[in-house]
């Protein structure tokens, strides 16, 4: 369980940087969400949300 933690908070702030350094435009930002969710199982999604406003979710499923 720490070490899930552990994983979805990188996964956070990795995600955090990419989208400061970027300021909040992520263009590649399903293939950027696709590999880090590669690595890490610790989540199922990863939402882009800057300024707290979700823009963007991969992957985004149709009910």
């Amino acid at each position: 369980m720490k070490d899930e933690i552990k994983n979805a908070l990188t996964l956070s702030t990795t995600l955090k940087e990419l989208v400061l350094a970027s300021d909040g435009k992520v263009d590649n930002f399903s293939t950027v969400a696709k590999d880090l969710l590669a690595e890490n199982t610790a989540a199922s999604n990863l939402q882009l949300a800057p300024k707290g406003k979700v823009t963007e979710i991969y992957p985004l499923k149709s009910h």
